[in-house]
């Protein structure tokens, strides 16, 4: 029971932190002159949240961190 909840916390935790990479990265292509919209068909947007995911799983939260990521801001 208790492992399961821990389980819910951290996929709960991997998708807000998925969704907020992912916003960033597209910005950030975007901002470089890439149009996001045209090449993100579903397949690439399913590979772009496995990427994404296995920098989670190998580098961690801290490690992301401390490069500056966060999934929340101020308002």
């Amino acid at each position: 029971m208790i492992k399961n909840i821990f389980k819910d916390i951290k996929n709960t935790s991997d998708g807000v932190a998925i969704k907020k990479m992912k916003e960033l990265l597209i910005k950030g292509a975007e901002e470089k002159g890439i149009n996001m919209g045209e090449l993100l068909t579903p397949a690439v947007d399913k590979k772009l949240e496995d990427l994404i995911r296995t920098i989670i799983d190998e580098h961690g939260y801290k490690k992301l961190a401390s490069e500056g990521f966060k999934t929340y801001s101020k308002k």
